[in-house]
């Protein structure tokens, strides 16, 4: 069996006169004239060995497989493009400095950051990691590009990726008393989440 080939300007030039109604007006907005409109759509109907309109009726209307055809045609010219665009447009180049908290994804950001230079061979990345408190002033003097820590109070341009609790954890086994000392694990100052867990044990009226 002979493979049948669709044409990307046959099925632009379809999909133009299925929203149109018109192969006058789907000539001017893809800059045909009626009769070359005509002839696409005729050689496409020839090509799939089957009729896309009903041209019976005043206006055109899509036939049972004219309908079928629109819904995958509108998807062919969907991927045509973005591989179009994405293989044309200029090759973003250049160096991007990102700040990470020390414990953002360390099972996926490898293969992230993989990911990224297959994507964008072009860009030299800079990755630092460290506490979320000390990356912001990095950003916010211009050293950083990017910085992806917890917001805690900034009030400055950013945008929230994901949220979630904060819980209290203990061993399987432990048993703390009220009258107990609390004894923590924690990241050094100034760690946010040090300064909240402390804060909450002191109005509790419990030591640590």
């Amino acid at each position: 069996m002979i493979p049948i080939d669709l044409d990307i300007d046959m099925l632009r030039c379809f999909r133009e006169v299925a929203q149109t109604g018109s192969f006058t007006k789907a000539g001017k907005a893809i800059g045909l004239t009626q009769s070359g409109v005509s002839v696409k759509i005729r050689r496409l109907e020839e090509r799939l060995d089957t009729q896309v309109f009903n041209r019976t009726s005043k206006r055109l209307a899509l036939t049972p497989e004219g309908e079928i055809l629109l819904d995958y045609a509108g998807r062919i010219l969907a991927v045509h493009n973005e591989a179009v665009s994405r293989l044309t447009k200029p090759k973003a180049s250049g160096t991007l400095r990102i700040g990470l908290i020390d414990y953002f994804l360390p099972e996926l950001l490898p293969k992230l950051l993989s990911k990224f230079r297959q994507q964008y061979p072009n860009i030299h990345l800079e990755v630092r990691t460290d506490v979320g408190i000390n990356l912001i002033p990095l950003f916010e003097q211009g050293e950083l590009d990017l910085v992806v820590t917890g917001k805690d109070a900034y009030q400055g341009r950013c945008r929230v990726l994901m949220q979630e609790p904060l819980i209290w954890v203990v061993g399987k086994d432990t048993e703390i008393s009220l009258h107990d000392v609390v004894h923590l694990v924690l990241l050094p100052s100034p760690c946010v989440f040090r300064k909240m867990a402390t804060e909450g044990l002191e109005e509790a009226h419990r030591k640590w």
